[in-house]
Formats: structure tokens, sequence, C-alpha cells
């Protein structure tokens, strides 16, 4: 957060896109959509038909854990301690990326947003959201006295279009 808010100020960046927008005066924050937390995961690695995987599930599998990824990390952290659950983890991952490597190679699932789970489903690999669903938002970020140009909010308005916000 301090890196978004440091690269707005400095104008290094004119526009960042977050999930948990800093809490800075300076600053401005548009949602652009919302995504859910679920599970990556090998196919067969869950039996049966079904829609969504069960938080309480969670302990029974091997986890990548991913708490240290950031905000998504701090939200799904907060969410297993509210329902007073422990995870399995024996590997731990910085990125979405990497966690997601580590799936297809079978060293167990990892809790991933929709984002990065469309980019990495097939192939072997399934998502599923978590049940009860764990929603976020996608905000996009700017200096408060400089709004984002014509070229700028034309790219938004296709993220927003991609998220499947009107």
């Amino acid at each position: 957060h301090d890196e978004i808010s440091r690269r707005l100020s400095e104008r290094e960046t004119d526009v960042a896109i977050a999930f948990q927008p800093p809490e800075d005066p300076q600053l401005v924050a548009q949602c652009l959509g919302s995504g859910e937390l679920g599970v990556l995961f090998r196919t067969g690695d869950f039996a049966g038909e079904r829609t969504r995987v069960g938080l309480f599930e969670l302990p029974h599998h091997n986890v990548i854990s991913l708490e240290q990824s950031g905000p998504i990390g701090v939200l799904l952290r907060t969410r297993l301690e509210e329902a007073k659950i422990g995870l399995k983890t024996q590997v731990s991952a910085r990125t979405f990326y990497i966690a997601t490597a580590l799936v297809a190679r079978g060293v167990g699932v990892s809790v991933v947003d929709n984002f990065t789970a469309k980019a990495a489903t097939g192939a072997g690999l399934e998502f599923l959201p978590l049940d009860p669903p764990i929603a976020f938002d996608v905000n996009a970020v700017h200096l408060e006295g400089r709004p984002p140009s014509v070229a700028m909010r034309e790219f938004l308005h296709g993220i927003t279009a991609q998220i499947g916000m009107p």
C-alpha cells in the first residue's frame, strides 16, 4: 500500500488497480467491480458434483498458503480466524502465479481470486468459489487532484466490462 501511495504521489503512475486501496486522504478510489475467493485444485481433488467448496473442508487438504500475498491473504486469514479454522500449510507462496504452478504440480490446493483462476483453469486445474462466499472489491486508485485521462477512463471501462459490473 505504501508503494501505491508513493508511486501515485511521485507521479510514476497515473492509476493503480488494487483490491484494497490505501487509506490516504490524497487518493480517490473508484470501485470497478468485485471478485470472489475460491479454491484452485487439480481435477479429482474434491469429489462429487458441486458448485462451491466449504471453508470447513480446507483443513482436509494440503493448502498452499498465500497469507503473505497482501490484502487478499489478510482477508482469507481473517475469515479463517473468525470461523476458527486452522489449515495444514506445508508450502507458502508470495504470488498467485507461483501458487498456481504448485497446484498444477500436485503440491496441494490454493485459495485464489476468480481472476487468477480464470487464467489458470483447464489442463487439469479447476476452481470453485468458497462457501460462505468471500468477496472483495477491485478498485482504480488515483490522486485526488489528478483524475484519469480520457484514454485511462476507457481502459478502466474495459476492466469494468471484463469484471462484469454494469
